[in-house]
């Protein structure tokens, strides 16, 4: 299934969390299937985010 159209591009599991990240350039825009993957993703709970190179900090702690 992750070569599906729009999956995203990152899926970490760390314990009991699942995070989705889609990475996009500073001014880049996720498509339509982007989208889809990362609203499912949302309603099965799973941590899903849109990350940028200016959200470095956030990034980080997220992580941590």
């Amino acid at each position: 299934m992750s070569g599906d159209v729009g999956f995203p591009d990152l899926v970490m599991v760390r314990q009991d969390r699942l995070i989705m990240a889609e990475l996009k350039s500073a001014r880049g825009k996720t498509t339509l299937e982007q989208d889809l993957w990362l609203q499912a993703a949302k309603r099965a709970n799973i941590e899903v985010y849109v990350w940028r190179p200016a959200g470095i900090e956030q990034i980080e702690k997220i992580l941590k």
